[in-house]
């Protein structure tokens, strides 16, 4: 994955709680795709800083629909240096993101904490499978 000072130089959004990260590998319209760019190796965000309730309306528009996972995917790293810790825990949530079998990620939350001086950042998604047609299937 790319450090995050790289990436907000490169105009990726800045991780926070509402930005959406979507698989390149997944099967999307292409009027959704332009409006992506690349965000690490296998994950692009919408350029266009959409929130979760304004894809889903531009899904629909499509004939496309979003699922949500229940529960939320929690990760969490250790370290000294925050950036560096927000990025390892962002990656884990990702790769249990595709672990589900999920192409698509809304950050839900990032935040530091310490245990008996030990210092750690922990970031939680919510996993969604974007998918064609107005059902919810995934499979395993």
């Amino acid at each position: 994955m790319v450090a995050i000072d790289k990436l907000e130089e490169r105009g990726a959004p800045v991780i926070a709680p509402g930005v959406i990260l979507i698989r390149n590998d997944a099967h999307l319209p292409e009027r959704l795709i332009d409006g992506m760019s690349p965000f690490c190796l296998h994950w692009s965000f919408l350029t266009d800083g959409s929130d979760l309730q304004i894809l889903e309306t531009r899904l629909a528009v499509l004939g496309w629909t979003s699922s949500c996972i229940a529960g939320a995917i929690r990760r969490a790293s250790t370290g000294v240096d925050k950036p560096k810790m927000i990025e390892t825990a962002l990656e884990r949530v990702l790769a249990a993101a595709s672990l589900e079998g999920c192409n698509c990620l809304e950050i839900g939350e990032i935040k530091m904490h310490s245990f008996l001086t030990i210092r750690y950042a922990s970031v939680s998604g919510h996993a969604r499978q974007l998918q064609a047609g107005n059902f919810s299937v995934i499979s395993q």
